[in-house]
């Protein structure tokens, strides 16, 4: 019988949007019971729309749950705590004390001024691992400053700025493209630190941002320009240093990307794709470094040809020569796509009936359970259920109620 990784681990998650809680969606997939401790007014994501393209279209599908908020919050439990109550922060720490995981997203001042900094925590429960996700990181002199993907990972990791000409304006990502990349380094930190607590019997802290997350991923430019003191150089699509490294567009104006980063490899066989036998005789394409200096010309021949067949055509020419290459997909190609239902990457939760799609977590263990294990919860399904988990009784949950733990209601 296949086990989910995490079971019998329990996570308490307060955090909301999408870097921290996409994390725990991932271990509530390997089996950890993960509890969402949300304000009165419910994750900010939550109820999120479909935006298709006019401030008029704006959607919710799937019986009333955003499909963009149940992608991060699927699986879980939802509890509804006020924390900035003296009763809904002892309360949320009461249900912290017995778990082997505690997420949030809280800015460090805004920890400390509630009681949900690690030292206070681990001080209650001293085999907790914290995994605090922020902007900037829990020191220096952003610590403090509210960042989200765009801003934290997308502009200030150097990202932003590397992917168009210095003429035109920076673009903006798509959405948490860097909130996902987060989710996957919260995933593996909090991976090893139930590993380091194996080993040790102690509790772990644990800080990640999107800003050390970002720079992680520009890894190649960043380190390029520590040494170099100078910003990398852009792609030129025009007069790229290597013509097989390069976009080039088809007759039904589709796009193709070619990925031959060691273009002498397959230099005679891409001519060959093309039909043009003559090129590898040229002595100036000979080498990678030769057709770099005629760069502009060659680019220019390149793109003539593959103006003149379909990008389905130049798909079946190009992989017959066995290159590297691949179509430039919209996302509803790869929604349609073959590789993606036999990776079964899409699949789907029941909702009230309804099936919503989700994207699993992008690895697989063989033997291992690891899956969608339902919806993303309502605003507070599941208060009363866990309060009586943690040892209260119905006394004590209406008393909680008259103190406000739980917000006006």
């Amino acid at each position: 019988m296949a086990i989910g990784p995490l079971d019998g681990v329990r996570v308490i998650e307060l955090a909301n949007f999408v870097a921290a809680p996409s994390g725990s969606a991932m271990m509530a997939d390997m089996g950890a019971d993960v509890i969402k401790i949300e304000a009165p007014g419910g994750d900010g994501w939550r109820g999120r729309p479909v935006f298709l393209g006019k401030p008029d279209d704006l959607e919710s599908a799937g019986a009333g749950l955003s499909p963009i908020f149940n992608q991060d919050n699927r699986g879980k439990r939802s509890i509804v705590l006020d924390i900035t109550t003296p009763a809904g922060a002892s309360t949320a720490q009461l249900l912290i004390d017995s778990a082997d995981v505690f997420l949030t997203n809280l800015l460090p001042k805004r920890r400390r001024r509630l009681g949900f900094d690690p030292d206070t925590l681990l001080n209650r429960n001293p085999q907790l691992i914290y995994v605090g996700v922020t902007g900037y990181g829990s020191s220096g002199p952003d610590a403090d400053r509210p960042g989200f993907d765009y801003s934290a990972f997308w502009a200030s990791s150097g990202i932003m700025s590397r992917l168009v000409p210095e003429d035109q304006p920076p673009p903006l990502s798509r959405p948490a493209l860097g909130d996902h990349t987060t989710g996957l380094a919260n995933l593996t930190a909090t991976l090893a630190a139930l590993r380091l607590r194996d080993q040790t019997g102690e509790g772990q802290v644990i800080e990640l941002s999107l800003f050390s997350v970002g720079q992680w991923v520009n890894s190649s430019d960043i380190v390029a320009s520590a040494v170099t003191g100078t910003e990398p150089p852009l792609h030129d699509r025009e007069g790229p240093l290597n013509p097989l490294w390069n976009t080039y567009r088809c007759a039904d104006g589709l796009w193709l990307l070619l990925t031959m980063l060691q273009p002498d490899l397959y230099w005679t066989r891409f001519c060959d794709a093309l039909d043009k036998p003559d090129w590898p005789q040229r002595a100036q394409w000979s080498t990678a470094a030769g057709r770099a200096t005629d760069t502009g010309q060659l680019t220019a021949l390149i793109s003539a040809e593959f103006i003149t067949a379909t990008r389905d055509q130049w798909c079946e020419r190009l992989d017959r020569e066995g290159i590297i290459f691949a179509p430039v997909s919209t996302v509803q190609e790869v929604v349609q796509r073959e590789q993606t239902a036999a990776q079964q990457t899409i699949q789907q939760v029941d909702v009230a009936g309804a099936l919503l799609p989700v994207v699993r977590v992008p690895f697989e263990i063989e033997g291992a359970e690891i899956r969608p294990r339902g919806p993303a919860p309502e605003l507070g399904q599941h208060t009363e259920a866990v309060l009586l988990e943690a040892g209260l009784d119905w006394e004590q949950i209406i008393e909680l109620r008259e103190n406000g733990a739980f917000g006006e209601e």
